[in-house]
This record gives C-alpha cells, sequence and structure tokens, in this order.
C-alpha cells in the first residue's frame, strides 16, 4: 500500500534514473562509433576494388549489376546491425524512461479526476445539508450555522416624527471573520480591499459594475473563472479559483456577488448606505476545469 501509495514518485524518481543511465550508454556509445564508421568504409572500399578489378578485365569472374547491389545491402546492413546493438541500452533506457514518466501522469491524473469528482459529490451534499435548514429553518440560521455570527444589541439615534432625536436598541448579528474557513469562497469587501471606498455608494457603484462585466464575459466567453472575478474586484487568486467558477447554460447562467440579499442585515445596511462593508457569496458552478 505504502509503494501503491508513493507509486508516482517512485515512477517520476526511476524516469529520471532511466534518463540518465540512457544519457551515460550515449556517451559511451559515441566514443565506438568512429571504429564502425571505419569499418563501414572500409568494407565499401573492398566492394568498390572489387567491382574495379572486374570492369578492367584483371579477373575472369564475372560481377553482375545485382550482385554488385547486394554486396553493398549487406555492408549497409552489417553496419546499421552494428550500431543497434552499440546504442541498444540507450533505447531501452529511454524507453523506460519515457513509460516511467506516461505512467506516472496517468496515475496522478486518475487521482485528480477522482479528488474532483469526490469533491462534487460533498458539494452537492453540503449544497443540499444548506437548503434543508434554509427550508426548515429560514436563511438566518443557515447564515448563523455558516459563519457563527454573533448576535448583540447596540443603540442607534433616531430622528421621529416630530423631530426629536431618540435613542433606540436595535439587535444586530456581525460575523466573526476568524471562523470563515480559508477555503470558502466567501470575501469580505472592507478596508483592507484596495477598491474599497468609505462612502458605501462608490462601494456599490464598483461592484454592480465588476458583476455586470463578469456577466458580460460569462455570456462572451462560456465561462468564468472564479479567479477572474477575485482578480477584477482585488483579492488574491487561489488554487481552487483556478478550476472553479461559472459556466454559461449550467445553473443560474449568472454570476452574482450575493449583494441584494434582503433577507440578510449585512446587506440591507450596504445597499442602504448605512454600512461600508459587505460579505460577498458568490453563486460559482463548482468546479468548471472539465467544462471548459
Amino acid at each position: 500500500m505504502r509503494v501503491e501509495k508513493r507509486s508516482p514518485e517512485i515512477l517520476m524518481i526511476g524516469g529520471i534514473v532511466a534518463m540518465a543511465l540512457a544519457l551515460v550508454e550515449a556517451s559511451r556509445a559515441i566514443l565506438k562509433v568512429e571504429a564502425i564508421i571505419d569499418d563501414h568504409n572500409e568494407r565499401l572500399q573492398k566492394v568498390e576494388e572489387a567491382r574495379r578489378i572486374v570492369e578492367s578485365g584483371e579477373t575472369e569472374v564475372a560481377m553482375t549489376v545485382m550482385e554488385y547491389r547486394q554486396a553493398k545491402a549487406m555492408v549497409y546492413a552489417k553496419t546499421g546491425w552494428e550500431f543497434g546493438k552499440l546504442y541498444a541500452s540507450t533505447i531501452a533506457s529511454t524507453t523506460l524512461s519515457l513509460a516511467c514518466f506516461i505512467t506516472s501522469r496517468n496515475i496522478l491524473n486518475k487521482r485528480y479526476l477522482g479528488a474532483v469528482a469526490a469533491y462534487n459529490a460533498v458539494t452537492e451534499v453540503f449544497n443540499t445539508y444548506r437548503k434543508r435548514v434554509v427550508d426548515e429553518y429560514g436563511p438566518e440560521l443557515d447564515r448563523h450555522l455558516r459563519y457563527g455570527t454573533v448576535y448583540g444589541q447596540e443603540t442607534i439615534t433616531e430622528v421621529d416624527e416630530n423631530g426629536k432625536k431618540v435613542k433606540k436598541k436595535v439587535d444586530t448579528e456581525t460575523v466573526d471573520t476568524t471562523l470563515i474557513s480559508p477555503q470558502d469562497t466567501s470575501r469580505w469587501f472592507d478596508e483592507s480591499n484596495k477598491h474599497w471606498d468609505p462612502n458605501p455608494s462608490f462601494s456599490m457603484f464598483f461592484l454592480r459594475t465588476q458583476q455586470s462585466i463578469m456577466n458580460d464575459k460569462l455570456h462572451s466567453r462560456g465561462h468564468v473563472l472564479l479567479n477572474d472575478v477575485y482578480e477584477a474586484l482585488g483579492f488574491p487568486r487561489t488554487p481552487y479559483g483556478a478550476i472553479a467558477g461559472w459556466v454559461d447554460g449550467k445553473g443560474d447562467s449568472c454570476i452574482d456577488f450575493g449583494i441584494y440579499d434582503p433577507d440578510k442585515e449585512v446587506c440591507r445596511k450596504f445597499v442602504n448606505g448605512t454600512a461600508n462593508a459587505i460579505l460577498l457569496e458568490f453563486n460559482h458552478d463548482g468546479v468548471i476545469w472539465e467544462e471548459i
């Protein structure tokens, strides 16, 4: 089991060793090439000399054109055989090296496809579970459980219908960013982002514009990677973002940053201009690498 687990690395190392051995054998073979070529030229000279003697009449032995061609063919065949024996080990080592590389690549490719299938299965189960939670308990509890939100109260000052300032306590729900997994595709758009603006209206305009651009790209190109969206919004690219994204004709066929969600208090505040930060939840279709 350990060998099978490490088989790609073992095959890769074996391929490198075999390639190095092939180079060594080829270097040793070069030293013998000159002797084979000299022997080849010497045999050809003997054939040509025999033909010259026959044509000059110095001997009564006859040599036909066919016999002459056969003699030359035998010389070339013997030289080819000598070269074959000389480079046989080099060819064998090179073939073994290529076989190791190709087999290693095939094993890794099968494992990659298996990992993608397993991830998609887990994602589907998780999304189904979240849908059941939302259907039975509502989106508020789903968000609370997913992001570990903290409930509290704060006092705000409002102006009543008579123009008097009145203090009022309201319920609040804040997201503890330390509880958000690094593998989560959601991102906070706040002061840590280079495109963020203290004025919520400017941040809203930027996000709406980028969402529209990404949707135009989706419909014109047929797909958009999550990293394309991250890069446009000023977030760092991620390994998962290189294989996940949206495909036109799959799912919603629409890129949504989750800005307009009336069920989320943070979204309502951001849209209304009372908050200048928002948690963006992207509705990507999961891994789309095999569908591009």
